[in-house]
């Protein structure tokens, strides 16, 4: 992976906090945060629960050979934890945000590095079809129709999910919401509009990072330690 192209999760921590180090917070306190202040004050609210809740750590591949980390948490009602409100978890070392979630089950992802749009390697399940034959169908005169055999398989597509580091705010990154941050520098934005690319993840991603190049002053927020 060329860090260079995660604008949200790219530039080192000492050039993006220098007024407010969170890349250089070495004591994380461990536990499950119910919003993104709660992490910016490095104060979760549930932070017995985060050792005695169900989770497994485990590492997730994508087809171009990057991986990522992923939390998955099954909370339960004897666990106190409310279910609605839920930004992201510290294990005591590194922070994941939450993403997703299905029925009872929660999963964050992990947060490599901070920038003024932080990058997230999330995934989806695309299913993959291939014919691999055909043949001849019969009927009461005969052949009638062709058959295709088809084989389906799911891979993982990775896909660009950001934080606004100013609000916490978490979004997946498409056109829509990456032409809205490039507002603010035309010339950059213009270029963006220019490309053919459908979505392509590495190009949104060269441009979210240059965008941050651009932004490093505008880091607002103050992080305890």
């Amino acid at each position: 992976m060329k860090l260079r192209f995660f604008l949200f999760t790219l530039i080192s921590f000492q050039d993006c906090f220098s007024q407010s180090d969170i890349l250089g917070r070495t004591n994380h306190q461990k536990g499950i945060y119910r919003t993104y202040q709660e992490f910016l004050d490095n104060d979760p609210y549930y932070k017995s629960q985060f050792d005695s809740v169900t989770k497994t750590l485990t590492k997730e591949k994508f087809k171009d050979g990057d991986s990522t980390m992923v939390y998955k948490i099954t909370i339960l009602a004897k666990d106190g934890i409310g279910i609605d409100s839920l930004w992201g978890l510290c294990d005591g070392k590194d922070v994941y945000v939450k993403q997703q979630h299905d029925v009872r089950s929660y999963y964050f992802f992990l947060v490599n590095k901070w920038d003024r749009y932080s990058l997230v390697n999330t995934f989806e399940y695309v299913t993959v079809s291939k014919a691999i034959g055909t043949g001849l169908g019969s009927g009461l005169i005969g052949a009638v129709a062709t058959t295709v055999y088809v084989v389906s398989t799911s891979i993982r597509k990775k896909k660009p999910y950001l934080i606004n580091l100013n609000n916490g705010y978490k979004f997946l990154l498409t056109n829509g919401p990456l032409s809205n941050i490039l507002k603010g520098e035309p010339e950059l934005r213009m270029a963006y509009l220019k490309e053919k690319h459908d979505e392509d993840y590495l190009v949104m991603i060269k441009y979210v990072s240059k965008y941050n190049e651009l932004n490093i002053g505008e880091i607002k927020v103050k992080f305890v330690e």
